[in-house]
């Protein structure tokens, strides 16, 4: 699942979604004190096994995987770091639920 880019539609995503989206995200974005930021690309890549979700990074670059490719001045990376990353389906399936029923002030979600 990653994004597109379309010609009207601009690749903007707010501090507020990703802090709720990535965990431990909150105390850098706070430090850096920007409301949002641009991205090239943001996704990820999702594998179902025995109940259980294994995630990675949509973007893999320099030998890491980047849940979000920043772009322009004020750049943010958000890379996957190399530890557990299996949750079990039920819970990622909530989590993404949630995530498509909220507003998150400049970041729509659309999904096809």
């Amino acid at each position: 699942m990653t994004t597109e880019k379309h010609s009207k539609v601009k690749q903007i995503v707010s501090t507020k979604f990703l802090k709720s989206f990535v965990p431990g995200v909150g105390k850098v974005l706070d430090k850096l004190g920007f409301t949002n930021y641009k991205y090239a690309v943001m996704g990820l890549h999702a594998m179902l096994e025995n109940d259980y979700i294994t995630l990675q990074g949509a973007v893999r670059e320099g030998g890491k995987e980047l849940f979000m490719k920043g772009e322009g001045l004020k750049r943010l990376e958000i890379v996957f770091q190399d530890v557990d990353r299996k949750i079990k389906f039920k819970t990622f399936l909530n989590s993404f639920k949630g995530m498509l029923n909220s507003d998150f002030e400049d970041t729509k979600v659309q999904f096809q």
